[in-house]
């Protein structure tokens, strides 16, 4: 980890720590969970750099967070969590998941009534288990945030996040001599590390029958794994890290190419009962590589979320 990201992650921390000393004595506590079941379907799952035909698959996901509440008086809030996710792909069950992660985020709120700003801090543990050692990674999520609320209807946030991913060491394969490549850049076996910067903004318009429409943007900077059965001597020298692609039952490889990532998101939340939702989202993603290496990507889901 960079100097300047590890002292964003230790500032966040003595932020926290700092709010929460002076935080007031009364605590109240509130435990809550939730279960997630979706559907959907995305277009450019591998980001693949040739053969486009071959990235689109539908995909089955189900999720479970629990977790409490802690409110101390009036303005200090800790919200302490734990969940696990599950991503099933039809057409490439190589990029099956298993999302494993804990999260522990603190809100201040500037004043009373609902519509004083509220700034956000919080720090993500996670585990990604995939189909194949070189996939499979630890990850830390570090986020600042702040909220306002402008009406009874409409509701602003906007943040900045850093992302840093690292997987396990991995063993020489001799399959990666089959190629061309650059006596003079010998690169890493890191295809699946990432380090990223995003900033965020998301706006919400709640209807009076309930419902909630949501749209959002992030712009991220970092970089995008992208795999190719057609590795070349172009795509070495911008990469930063190749490796043999776990995911594919055919040899693939996969290359980490710098790049900044354009998401924008719509979703749309109708209750159902009064502890259950069904929500729509869709998002597109617009990723810009080095030179020519330009990606597209399109996610549509439905969901049914229980609160208990």
């Amino acid at each position: 980890m960079r100097k300047s990201q590890l002292r964003i992650t230790k500032a966040v921390s003595a932020i926290c720590a700092i709010c929460l000393a002076c935080a007031p004595v009364s605590v109240t506590a509130n435990e809550f969970y939730q279960l997630t079941l979706g559907a959907g379907n995305e277009d450019n799952v591998p980001r693949v750099i040739h053969n486009p035909a071959t990235a689109e698959s539908g995909v089955f996901s189900a999720g479970l967070t629990g977790g409490k509440l802690l409110q101390f008086g009036l303005n200090h809030s800790v919200v302490l969590s734990a969940q696990m996710n599950a991503n099933r792909y039809l057409e490439h069950s190589g990029f099956d998941s298993i999302d494993v992660n804990a999260t522990a985020s603190y809100a201040y709120k500037f004043g009373l009534g609902a519509y004083a700003p509220r700034l956000g801090a919080a720090v993500a543990l996670g585990t990604v288990s995939m189909d194949g050692k070189a996939r499979d990674r630890h990850y830390t999520t570090t986020a600042i945030t702040i909220e306002q609320r402008l009406s009874p209807s409409w509701l602003l946030s906007a943040g900045l996040d850093y992302h840093v991913s690292r997987g396990e060491s991995l063993a020489g394969d001799d399959r990666l001599l089959s190629f061309g490549y650059d006596p003079n850049n010998t690169l890493s076996y890191g295809s699946f590390d990432d380090d990223a910067v995003s900033m965020f903004a998301e706006v919400a318009y709640d209807f009076p029958n309930g419902m909630m429409l949501t749209g959002g943007y992030n712009r991220s900077d970092g970089f995008t794994v992208s795999s190719t059965q057609k590795p070349s001597l172009k795509i070495y020298k911008i990469s930063k890290a190749v490796y043999v692609d776990p995911a594919w039952p055919d040899l693939w490889f996969a290359y980490r190419i710098p790049s900044t990532t354009d998401d924008w998101s719509l979703g749309l939340s109708m209750p159902v009962s009064r502890d259950a939702s069904v929500n729509l989202g869709a998002s597109w993603q617009e990723i810009d590589g080095p030179t020519v290496f330009n990606y597209k990507n399109r996610l549509l889901s439905v969901s049914y979320v229980h609160n208990f």
